[in-house]
């Protein structure tokens, strides 16, 4: 007879590990979580068993808080190894923001993709100047008003705030890539959208994935338009991506760049992909009756009240949308007053036709 059982679940119970400190959660795996001063207020780091060492996969954002945890877990739980490696998954601060500074203060690597090195290295060295201006221009276009630009103005390059300055040497990493990694054999499975080349590893003898952000439990990964690459189409990367991964068996264990572990990525994929056919379809009806633009289009795309960090992943993810439709003529985008709006003839859009679609 098939064996119809469910796999176990996981935690089987596990606690959430408490801030800073690694706490082993299979053998040779850790998971260190880290705190962020924002509403989603944590970041998962993995340590992985090396034999002689440890690798480290993702550093979290520079702050004080987070350099502290560091600095007691090396003098403690991972006392008397060296880190032989630190990967970094992606570009973002909360995940790379420290690979300098751990690179430097352990005589470390980094491995992280090109792209992502090259993004993270652009972004981090405008000066405050250059990057609100950038920001400014890109947000003003798409409709954000005065009040709002002026606050974010007075951050100045809030990305250099929070990544220390970025290795000038690294290895790198490239789909197919693999690692060994204390026993374990980890084959590089490259995302794209959430950022421009996740690097997330895959064990297939023990089927565990570390999926970054790139595949998460309960909430959707940002995929957003930045000032920095005004003409890109992340929306198109990522649902192109979701078949990069939507063969792993169903108990994968995916070790997420936040939330807990959890197994059933296929599962997670499809809801994701319905999750941005509904932004689509909500964007689409929006614009039939009058142009819109992307600022305009945030309360339907989003039911929260947010503050300024949050507004400017609103924004970006608007635009993300935006630019998925207009490619595929589903919107027709005017520059009017300085500011592109939307409209539209089209109100609904099917993910699966448009897969049908000869390339």
């Amino acid at each position: 007879m098939p064996d119809d059982r469910s796999p176990p679940p996981f935690p089987a119970p596990f606690p959430l590990p408490p801030q800073g400190h690694p706490t082993e959660v299979l053998d040779g795996i850790f998971w260190l979580q880290m705190p962020l001063p924002f509403a989603l207020n944590h970041v998962n780091l993995w340590v992985l068993d090396d034999g002689d060492g440890w690798v480290i996969i993702d550093t979290g954002m520079s702050t004080d808080a987070i350099k502290h945890h560091w600095e007691t877990a090396l003098t403690t739980a991972l006392a008397g190894r060296p880190i032989n490696r630190i990967i970094a998954t992606h570009f973002h601060p909360d995940h790379a923001g420290l690979t300098g500074y751990l690179s430097q203060l352990v005589d470390a690597p980094v491995a992280m993709a090109p792209d992502e090195w090259r993004l993270a290295t652009h972004i981090s060295t405008r000066s405050p100047a250059e990057f609100v201006a950038g920001q400014q221009a890109f947000f003003a276009q798409h409709g954000l008003d005065q009040e709002t630009l002026d606050r974010l103005a007075l951050r100045g390059n809030v990305f250099r705030e929070r990544i220390e300055p970025i290795v000038e040497t690294f290895e790198s990493l490239a789909e197919g890539d693999v690692l060994a990694i204390g026993g374990r054999q980890w084959r590089v499975v490259t995302g794209r959208g959430h950022s421009p080349a996740h690097a997330c590893l895959w064990c297939e003898v023990e089927n565990l994935l570390v999926a970054g952000d790139q595949v998460l439990p309960k909430i959707t990964p940002n995929i957003s338009v930045l000032w920095a690459q005004p003409d890109a189409d992340p929306l198109t990367d990522f649902l192109d991506t979701l078949n990069t991964f939507a063969w792993l068996p169903p108990d994968t264990l995916a070790l997420p760049g936040h939330r807990t572990p959890f197994r059933g990525v296929p599962e997670r994929l499809a809801e994701l992909a319905g999750h941005h056919e509904h932004r689509l379809n909500a964007a689409l009806a929006a614009c039939v009756d009058a142009p819109r633009s992307a600022t305009e289009l945030i309360p339907t795309l989003f039911d929260r009240a947010m503050d300024d960090h949050q507004i400017v992943f609103a924004l970006g993810e608007a635009v993300a949308h935006l630019t998925y439709l207009a490619r595929r003529g589903y919107l027709l985008a005017s520059d009017e007053d300085g500011v592109r709006r939307y409209a539209t003839e089209r109100p609904t859009i099917s993910l699966a036709d448009e897969r049908k679609q000869p390339s």
